[in-house]
């Protein structure tokens, strides 16, 4: 979300929005399913993820992530066709979808321009994460890798629980396309010679 990490917490700057006093900016945080409850200093930025479903429509049984020389497998050629004494082989990963709310909180308390202050905030997650869009995170190997993203949909979440203290709030919900590898890689030997045609008796 182009955020800045200061003291180990991310912060945004949004144009038109003032952080709360003391904050360097806008905080993001990501919240875990078991934080039922948690207090937040508003304006502020709640990522949490909702749900992890299989997603069948991308899915190809048979289908190989790779196909490739296994290691230390040596070059042959048989019947004037090259090829290799091992291959190494990876199945397909699991695709999955997994959704995330990006909740966008902020509270009038009797200011004139809350609202706008919420529509910027709601601008520039819209900036970043239009209906069809990419996320960029590291994988658990640590490799930079990119993900399709859509947005499923937009609600308001505005919540009057006291009339001098009013939440404005917006949740943006995004579906991205993942995998989940949990196959682990097979290495299968291959022929290296002519095979014996049986003869009739």
């Amino acid at each position: 979300m182009r955020a800045t990490v200061i003291e180990s917490n991310y912060f945004v700057q949004i144009p038109g929005v003032a952080p709360a006093p003391g904050q360097p900016g806008i905080p993001v945080t990501f919240a875990y399913p078991e934080d039922a409850y948690e207090r937040w200093k508003l304006p502020c930025i709640v990522v949490s993820r909702d749900d992890i479903a299989p997603a069948m429509q991308r899915w190809h049984p048979g289908a190989m992530q790779y196909n490739a020389p296994a290691y230390g497998a040596r070059e042959v050629t048989i019947g004037g066709q090259k090829g290799f004494t091992g291959m190494e082989t990876m199945a397909q990963a699991i695709p999955l979808d997994i959704s995330y709310t990006i909740s966008l909180m902020t509270t009038a308390r009797g200011a004139p321009g809350s609202r706008a202050g919420a529509g910027a905030m709601l601008d520039y997650v819209f900036r970043i994460y239009p209906p069809y869009c990419a996320v960029y995170v590291k994988d658990s190997l640590g490799d930079q890798r990119t993900y399709s993203a859509y947005m499923d949909s937009l609600g308001m979440l505005d919540d009057v629980a006291d009339i001098s203290d009013r939440t404005i709030a917006f949740a943006v919900t995004l579906r991205v396309e993942a995998e989940c590898d949990l196959a682990d890689p097979e290495i299968h030997s291959t022929a290296t010679g002519r095979s014996v045609k049986m003869q009739r008796l």
